[in-house]
């Protein structure tokens, strides 16, 4: 806990014990609750229980029909200044009702110019880090607009989607925690897990390193498999699955 403290008061953080003997860390874009709970076992021992509950949030994969009648969906691609190592996933943010301040579209909006409209599809949703219990939801935008570009450190990709996914699983070398076996994927662990995959390679730019993250690689194949099977008809003109 000390070390959680120090942490938030060099960064920012908003700092909150409560008193369960548990804290809460937030600032405008994040917050964390971890969770202490202790109980009695055989023998007269205490057991330590932690848990941590995050903001809940979303991934949202903007799509759209190109001329020649394929679904093309936007990626993003961040720069992380420590590393300069390039991270690509798709157009995330928190769930509406649960932070109006700061709210999915705006947040969205915000990052990469795409204004969303009229309402999301929901795809379902996803673990996020395998120690963070709060799921992420999943969600597919097929109405939307560029009204701005990217905040600085942000590239929009537009990518058919299945070129997203075999970019997402193909070039995946490891990672710590791994995909489901889905989609060719042969990764064991969590989806939607961190850290992320390091890939290597895309499209006119050989021999770099990227990471992709699992819980876009999830988006994608569910709305692909939506698609396919004809559960999911998008309000799109000229696109059938």
């Amino acid at each position: 806990m000390i070390s959680l403290l120090e942490v938030g008061d060099k960064r920012g953080f908003i700092i909150t014990p409560d008193r369960a003997g548990g804290i809460t860390i937030e600032n405008s874009f994040f917050d964390v609750r971890v969770g202490v709970r202790q109980s009695a076992q055989p023998g007269g021992g205490i057991e330590t229980w932690v848990d941590l509950r995050s903001r809940p949030a979303a991934e949202v994969a903007p799509i759209r029909v190109n001329p020649d009648g394929e679904v093309e969906v936007v990626l993003m691609r961040k720069q992380y200044r420590a590393d300069q190592v390039p991270f690509y996933k798709v157009p995330g943010g928190y769930i509406l009702s649960e932070n109006p301040d700061f709210d999915l579209r705006r947040k969205i909006a915000a990052d990469t110019g795409i204004l969303i409209k009229d309402t999301v599809i929901y795809l379902g949703s996803t673990a996020g880090h395998p120690e963070i219990v709060t799921p992420i939801g999943l969600f597919a935008a097929p109405t939307w607009e560029k009204v701005a570009p990217p905040r600085e450190g942000i590239e929009l990709v537009h990518m058919r989607l299945e070129t997203a996914l075999s970019f997402f699983d193909q070039h995946a070398l490891g990672s710590t925690y791994g995909l489901p076996d889905v989609a060719g994927a042969r990764l064991a662990g969590a989806p939607g897990s961190e850290p992320l995959f390091r890939i290597e390679g895309l499209e006119g730019i050989p021999g770099n390193q990227y990471q992709v993250n699992s819980t876009g690689f999830e988006l994608l194949f569910r709305l692909e498999r939506r698609l396919r099977s004809g559960e999911l008809q998008l309000p799109i003109p000229g696109y059938s699955p």
